[in-house]
């Protein structure tokens, strides 16, 4: 997907948590780099046979960790009481939420095949 209002490396994670997703839409929230809306569905031909979705990258992709990342987010969210349910992620507060999206998926990029 090559949109010139996105970086490489954004476009690289974009592919990466949601590798079967049509019909993309990306929305820059601000000037930030991976603040981004994305809108797309889940499916294949026509949108209106898939699955709509819309969400804020940095979520989607802690969303997308590997189960050993994930319970990090947990411990690192502002809700680890919760006990893993992805509402204690997502109820996080911004600075929260980039604090475990650098820690978790950024700074771990190599690993993933993302570029730092």
């Amino acid at each position: 997907m090559a949109n010139p209002t996105i970086s490489k490396q954004e476009d690289a994670l974009i592919d990466r948590v949601y590798p079967n997703v049509r019909h993309l839409m990306i929305i820059r929230r601000s000037s930030r780099p991976y603040d981004l809306e994305i809108e797309g569905f889940y499916g294949s031909g026509h949108p209106m046979q898939g699955v709509g979705f819309s969400a804020w990258l940095p979520l989607g992709a802690l969303h997308a960790l590997d189960a050993k990342d994930y319970a990090r987010a947990v411990r690192m969210s502002d809700h680890p009481e919760m006990g893993g349910d992805w509402s204690g992620i997502r109820d996080s507060v911004p600075e929260t939420i980039w604090r475990m999206f650098h820690t978790l998926v950024l700074k771990k990029g190599t690993r993933h095949g993302q570029a730092q």
